[in-house]
């Protein structure tokens, strides 16, 4: 399967950041993978794409998340 290329999107979280880093790391996923997977059941779309290795490397992302 070839791998998805990098797409980015701002996300104005209102509030929700501290669940979102609670659910990453009770999940031992990145904010990023939790975000992915949410929208992909609200989209309705495969999954597939979140096991992906390349996609879940945080390596060569434009910006360093913050720790709260």
């Amino acid at each position: 399967m070839a791998a998805a290329a990098r797409e980015y999107f701002t996300v104005d979280l209102r509030g929700q950041r501290a669940a979102l880093a609670t659910r990453a790391a009770r999940d031992g996923v990145t904010e990023s993978d939790v975000l992915r997977s949410a929208l992909a059941v609200a989209l309705a779309t495969s999954r597939d794409v979140l096991s992906d290795p390349a996609n879940g490397s945080t390596s060569g992302s434009p910006c360093t998340p913050q720790r709260l």
